[in-house]
């Protein structure tokens, strides 16, 4: 579980790294717009960025994107371990789907009681290993749940943890009795 922690961190950290350089590109556009030699743009260069709106325009969009991106990966990060560190896991199965399409590949936990039951959620995850050996069978899981959501925030199988997106809540699954 350490390990897959600590992968966990290094994403959070690689996706921090990039959203801080959003928000330094921001500050630079700013910069640019009010004083072009305050980022190194030459002096044949400058009348191409002082005073020209679409650098404020863009400075201000990445500096709010950066910004946002930081406080979302911190938020995420922060809220996915505390429930790890402070709640029981919950025993239950756990089966793997996969959508993909020619821009992502998504992952979704379906997640029963008791084998061979109703999924009781379906929840959105992020994989910190190889998860596809998991696609169509039922393994053994160790859920944990966010007490302050009522959904999973992590789900530990014998192959890694497959982090939730505390963003996008698990869906309840509610099937009729015509579904096979």
């Amino acid at each position: 579980m350490k390990n897959n922690i600590n992968r966990y961190k290094a994403r959070i950290v690689f996706s921090q790294l990039v959203s801080a350089g959003i928000l330094l590109f921001g500050i630079g556009a700013v910069l640019a717009y009010v004083d072009p030699a305050l980022v190194a743009v030459p002096a044949k260069q400058t009348q191409l960025y002082e005073g020209k709106i679409v650098w404020l325009l863009v400075g201000i969009l990445f500096i709010g994107m950066g910004s946002a991106f930081l406080w979302i990966a911190h938020r995420r990060s922060t809220r996915a371990l505390w429930v790890v560190a402070n709640t029981s896991p919950v025993d239950m199965f756990l089966t793997l789907e996969v959508e993909e399409n020619a821009d992502s590949t998504n992952f979704y936990a379906l997640l029963r009681d008791v084998t061979g039951a109703k999924p009781r959620w379906r929840a959105w995850v992020d994989p910190t290993f190889r998860a596809r050996t998991l696609v169509g069978s039922e393994v053994a899981a160790r859920v944990f749940v966010d007490p302050q959501s009522g959904t999973p925030a992590a789900i530990y199988v014998q192959q890694g943890v497959l982090w939730a997106n505390p963003f996008e809540r698990a869906e309840i699954e509610h099937k009729s009795t015509q579904d096979p």
